[in-house]
């Protein structure tokens, strides 16, 4: 007789998208990311989709079945959008029927939000842009940088490349370790996220412009965007 195993519940996990301000390029990283985690019960985005500069949504929403919800500027200087996610996002935590929220956005104007919905015994994830506010990211309990994919798929270092000896990377190979695939890679937006937590400034390399610029001068590691979606991923050698 086969023994039964016991039913283990996936978290169940509300997604609610700010697509005012993020890419639809970022999608499927973040469907993935959250998949992994467990159960995709509800996916919603939010705009004003009359407006013409979400037109680029529509293909990313079919494909991953997001489900559009509209939100008309009824006044100037008013943001609906904002609005009607925060009063999905209290619905669906009243009905009980989630575990968690993922929230994409980089909007600082949701972080009394999360903290409302952390308060309500929910988990809280964030996806969101490299300079999203710091007081936004701490309301999350974990925040990962969404970086715009490349149309290079992959990279290697430049003949300028240095092998710095810092802080930074240590911290980097770090990160690596703790959220590395069986080959190697990790995403760069959790690496971004654990350099940015909890002591940004400590992390920061003033000789480069960003964390990707740095990666790629660097002879350890080694930098690439990976499948159909190029997901930003960096590795050691």
């Amino acid at each position: 007789m086969i023994a039964q195993i016991p039913f283990q519940p996936q978290t169940r996990i509300a997604l609610l998208i700010d697509a005012d301000n993020v890419q639809p390029e970022s999608l499927d990283y973040v469907i993935k990311t959250l998949e992994s985690r467990g159960k995709l019960t509800i996916r919603r985005a939010f705009g004003n989709w009359a407006n013409p500069h979400l037109s680029s949504w529509a293909s990313a929403l079919r494909t991953y079945a997001v489900e559009a919800e509209q939100s008309f500027n009824v006044s100037n200087g008013k943001n609906a959008t904002d609005i009607r996610l925060v009063i999905k996002a209290i619905d669906i935590l009243f009905s009980d029927e989630i575990d968690a929220f993922a929230l994409v956005t980089s909007d600082s104007d949701f972080t009394p939000l999360c903290i409302r919905l952390r308060n309500g015994g929910k988990e809280v994830y964030g996806f969101g842009k490299k300079n999203t506010p710091r007081s936004l990211i701490q309301s999350f309990n974990e925040f990962d940088v969404l970086e715009t994919p490349q149309k290079v798929a992959h990279h290697q270092p430049s003949s300028g490349s240095v092998e710095p000896d810092s802080p930074l990377l240590e911290a980097i190979k770090s990160a690596i370790n703790e959220f590395k695939d069986p080959e190697g890679w990790a995403p760069l937006g959790r690496v971004g996220y654990r350099l940015h937590n909890p002591s940004p400034s400590d992390m920061s390399p003033p000789k480069y412009s960003s964390l990707k610029t740095f990666i790629k001068k660097t002879a350890s590691l080694e930098y690439a965007e990976i499948g159909d979606k190029l997901i930003p991923k960096v590795r050691q050698k």
